[in-house]
């Protein structure tokens, strides 16, 4: 469990397994939950507080979640959970690709949402001062992409780029071994936590997500190379 707790936004119209889920994590937990149960106010809360996290549930009652994932994405970086009852796997492509960094499908027990919620937190921390004690690099520049690890930023030709945390630590680790390939089941393990699954198409999801945003999404992109059946390279001349 985490030592420094977060604070979450818990965005679901359930509000009996709402709190019984707010419940559940604060009593296990130093991490804190305030519950809404409308898309609107959701959209105002999570952009003005900039929360830890966000648990987004996707059938709201004034709007659909995967409505408010699209609104607050742009203008927040933090990690967002989908929570519903939609087990299609086209809903969770469109969750991914909209910008969120885990799917959870209803029913699902408080104990597993919560180990999901420590996993998405502990990708997201990065210890500035264990980092300089175990000299990591804190600044790539490849070409014009410069990415700053401490900042947990990234800017391409002197624009800022605007990364959810699994989308920064994918770029982080294709940008320190540019020019080189980065095999699937490595990348997989990094923004999803677990074992690669042929089956599973997150990674080509965040793959397609940072090629838009680094202006790659073209047909042939140039950018971030696909080396089929192998993995991804981040070019060097960029």
């Amino acid at each position: 469990m985490s030592e420094i707790g977060a604070y979450i936004i818990l965005v679901e119209d359930n509000l009996p397994f709402a709190n019984i889920l707010k419940k559940y994590v604060e009593s296990r937990s130093r991490h804190r939950i305030e519950i809404l149960s409308s898309g609107f106010r959701a959209i105002d809360r999570i952009l003005g507080l900039q929360p830890g996290l966000v648990v987004l549930d996707a059938g709201l009652p004034d709007m659909d979640g995967f409505e408010v994932l699209r609104r607050v994405r742009s203008g927040y970086s933090g990690p967002i959970m989908m929570l519903t009852a939609y087990g299609e796997e086209e809903r969770q492509v469109e969750a991914l690709t909209l910008g969120a960094d885990d799917y959870l499908t209803k029913p699902v027990s408080p104990g597993i949402i919560l180990a999901h919620i420590e996993a998405l937190l502990r990708r997201r921390v990065l210890d500035t001062e264990e980092a300089e004690q175990r000299g990591w690099r804190r600044r790539i520049r490849v070409g014009g992409l410069v990415i700053d690890s401490s900042r947990r930023t990234a800017s391409l030709d002197g624009r800022d780029l605007t990364l959810t945390a699994y989308e920064f630590e994918l770029l982080w680790t294709l940008a320190d071994r540019a020019g080189h390939v980065v095999h699937r089941p490595e990348l997989h393990m990094i923004v999803r936590g677990t074992p690669w699954d042929r089956a599973e198409r997150s990674l080509d999801v965040y793959i397609s997500r940072l090629r838009k945003k680094l202006g790659d999404s073209g047909r042939r992109p140039e950018r971030i190379l696909t080396v089929r059946s192998v993995g991804y390279m981040l070019a060097l001349d960029l």
